[in-house]
């Protein structure tokens, strides 16, 4: 007997009082008899929408044309689905109309794998399984229902998803399925769609293996060419070529989104830096600041929010600072005031991985006191304009200064230099310091006049 909550089962009954037959169907069963966390419950049913319109008194008509709707209890909302087949699929991505039918078993016929191909009648604790769903799971194998090439032709996205799975459940993946992973097919579908997968596979444990399957069936060519493009030898500090380094710096770093997209693509912009110089050794000369342009024009290109592209970038910039135990107050100063206090500790966990998964020997490390040592500068050192002992204002008139671009370059100066030294974050020092700046302005602007005049 599968667990399946109250709320669910309470719907199943309603409907089956109502005289229609229901089921859970989808990732629910397949995961509840994985004994993994369910997040969506889905029931399949022989009601029209208009049927559990009437019997549930709060209803969302999610998807009448489909057949779908939502029913909100008190601890979740559930999608119920009208019994149904696909029409054609002329466009690759979706039928062009869906018939309702009778039968569970017809239903289940028209979805992708097997092991998302069961259902569940929790009234009777019976488990219909038309295409060996259950021993899939046992088998650890992902099979399409039916052939691969046909569930593919129908919407090419189910390529993705099957890698997906691969890499969640760290399955195996039918060989049919292999051969039929086609890149030309994945034009047909939305870089959205083809986002939402791509994220679910970088957040698995298993993203470096799906990711190694996509590239090689050149699938991973089609939506982020400058990762697939990395699979070159690096230099005598390397023994894996960038694509290898990149999977497993994604690897060695915590399930988190922007910091596994970082650490894939922070190695990018070798492959167009590469350089050998007269004694045969290869350099990468400022690949960060190409990585960071060519990750941030992929995820753009993948409709990826634009913050969150900025920030990948801004931590691929920055991933070669010199973070560790024996940084210098000044230079940790200096890398938490170009990153932001919000991603000072996102930039030192791609470094820590970055450099794990790069030389087989590093040097003892004292991350823990390091951590602590970088909240304490955050919290009491002046990293940020806001930070200094005197405003704009103040300067303006100490100085008998008029608001400009002058007022904003000497506070940038004074920062700097606070930044070297905190001692000096004072307002008397800091005017002081305002008014030599300002008057070295004044001369050097005077001196260029001059020039102008001869």
């Amino acid at each position: 007997m599968l667990a399946i909550p109250d709320a669910v089962v309470d719907i199943c009954r309603k409907l089956h009082t109502a005289g229609f037959h229901s089921y859970v169907v989808g990732g629910a069963v397949r995961d509840s008899l994985l004994n993994r966390p369910v997040h969506d419950w889905d029931i399949a049913t022989n009601a029209a929408p208009e049927d559990c319109i009437a019997i549930f008194p709060k209803v969302i008509p999610t998807g009448m044309k489909y057949g779908t709707v939502t029913i909100v209890s008190e601890s979740c909302h559930v999608e119920v689905t009208t019994y149904r087949c696909d029409g054609v699929y002329r466009d690759g991505r979706r039928p062009e109309s869906v018939g309702f039918v009778a039968d569970i078993q017809t239903d289940l016929a028209r979805r992708d794998f097997t092991i998302n191909a069961m259902a569940y009648d929790p009234l009777d604790n019976c488990l219909i399984d038309p295409f060996g769903g259950q021993q899939d799971l046992r088998d650890r194998l992902i099979r399409t229902v039916g052939g691969a090439s046909r569930r593919f032709a129908e919407d090419a996205l189910r390529m993705l998803r099957a890698v997906r799975f691969m890499a969640e459940l760290g399955f195996t993946l039918d060989p049919g399925i292999v051969q039929e992973l086609q890149p030309e097919m994945l034009g047909r579908i939305s870089m959205e769609r083809i986002r939402e997968e791509f994220s679910k596979i970088v957040l698995s444990d298993g993203l470096a293996d799906a990711i190694r399957l996509l590239r090689e069936r050149g699938l991973l060519a089609v939506f982020l060419p400058a990762l697939a493009a990395t699979d070159i030898p690096q230099n005598r500090y390397h023994k894996l070529t960038v694509f290898e380094h990149c999977l497993k710096a994604a690897e060695l770093i915590r399930p988190d989104l922007t910091l596994r997209l970082a650490a894939l693509l922070h190695d990018t912009g070798k492959p167009h830096t590469r350089s050998i110089s007269p004694d045969g050794q290869v350099h990468f000369y400022r690949h960060e600041a190409a990585g960071a342009e060519l990750a941030q024009a992929a995820l753009l290109n993948l409709k990826y929010p634009k913050n969150l592209a900025r920030r990948v970038a801004l931590l691929i910039t920055q991933h070669m600072s010199d973070l560790n135990d024996q940084t210098s107050d000044k230079s940790l100063r200096r890398t938490i005031q170009r990153v932001g206090a919000d991603n000072i500790f996102l930039l030192l966990d791609l470094r820590i991985a970055d450099r794990a998964a790069g030389k087989a020997l590093q040097k003892p490390f004292d991350e823990v006191g390091f951590r602590k040592r970088i909240a304490n500068m955050v919290q009491q050192a002046p990293l940020s304009l806001d930070r200094l002992a005197v405003n704009g204002d103040q300067i303006m008139k100490a100085l008998g200064l008029p608001r400009g671009p002058l007022v904003g370059e000497i506070l940038e100066q004074l920062l700097d230099r606070v930044l070297a030294d905190p001692e000096l974050n004072t307002e008397k020092a800091l005017l002081a310091m305002a008014r030599t700046i300002a008057e070295r302005g004044a001369m050097e602007h005077g001196a260029s006049d001059c020039g102008a005049q001869d």
